[in-house]
């Protein structure tokens, strides 16, 4: 019964997703949905939560649109330690707390803008 349901649900939903011309990218194990024609690799924005509703779960947050607000951060207030980093970019996508699955996501997100030439590590400093 339902397993059959939700097999269908994902096949319509798969389906749909192909035919929309959207660019399919998988982030680390989880898959990002980028609209027709976009250029993930040009994306230099990121979507801070204005109320409650607008708020999302880390698997719902690009590691690029993380490590774009990393970047910001790093360029309004100077060098961060990492995890200071990582604390204030979950913080500026509304999570009070940092759980392993936030501080994993965002130090991915950390990493993917240190290997883009976006800042520099330095021991546990990051640095714009």
């Amino acid at each position: 019964g339902i397993d059959r349901i939700a097999a269908r649900v994902r096949d319509v939903v798969q389906t749909a997703v192909r035919r929309s011309g959207a660019v399919v990218e998988d982030d680390h194990g989880v898959t990002v949905l980028w609209p027709a024609g976009a250029a993930p690799d040009a994306f230099d924005g990121f979507r801070p939560p204005v109320t409650e509703a607008d708020a999302r779960e880390i698997d719902e947050l690009s590691t690029r649109e993380l490590a774009n607000a990393a970047r910001v951060l790093l360029v309004a207030f100077g060098a961060m330690e990492r995890a200071d980093l990582v604390r204030e970019v979950a913080r500026l996508f509304g999570f009070a707390r940092t759980s392993a699955r936030i501080e994993e996501r965002v130090g991915l997100a950390v990493d993917r803008l240190v290997s883009g030439g976006g800042a520099t590590l330095d021991g546990a400093m990051v640095r714009p």
